[in-house]
């Protein structure tokens, strides 16, 4: 399924008369199927050519939180922390910022810095009010850093969310 959609998504790139208006989010789709596909570095090869069609600070954020999430991926944590704070800089107060701080504390996890990853966690919480599934992942994520911590009565408070 991945690999046709990447093969429309090529075929639309090559009959748009101005990639430039086009490319930023077919690169992305691109880079995410790529991603799917377990198919790393051509998804950061693609995300190169999303950055560079990028026409704001908030298109250069969601580039930069989706290029996190696949050094997460590749077990590049601190690339992919890299990643994410420089989306949460460029993103302001945006709503992706809840995804971009769940891929934050994704990395710091991976990192095993899990006091950094459920303190990032509960400020997406704080913005994740009406996104059911968001708060799901969130509060997963602070469980399984509260129990890698040991920490049985916080754990418990997430079980409760």
């Amino acid at each position: 399924k991945f690999e046709e959609s990447f093969r429309w998504q090529e075929k639309q790139l090559a009959t748009a008369t101005n990639v430039q208006d086009v490319g930023f989010e077919v690169y992305g789709n691109m880079a995410e199927n790529l991603r799917m596909l377990g198919k790393y570095e051509e998804a950061l090869g693609m995300h190169d050519k999303q950055q560079a069609s990028a026409q704001s600070a908030l298109d250069e954020g969601r580039t930069y939180h989706s290029r996190g999430q696949v050094y997460s991926r590749m077990g590049r944590y601190k690339e992919a922390l890299e990643s994410h704070m420089r989306s949460l800089r460029l993103v302001g107060d945006d709503g992706i910022r809840g995804d971009v701080l769940l891929g934050t504390a994704r990395a710091l996890s991976g990192m095993e810095r899990y006091e950094e990853a459920i303190k990032a966690s509960e400020e997406g919480l704080q913005l994740a009010c009406r996104d059911k599934q968001l708060q799901l992942l969130l509060h997963n994520q602070m469980r399984i850093d509260f129990e890698r911590l040991g920490d049985q009565r916080s754990f418990a408070c997430c079980l409760k969310a």
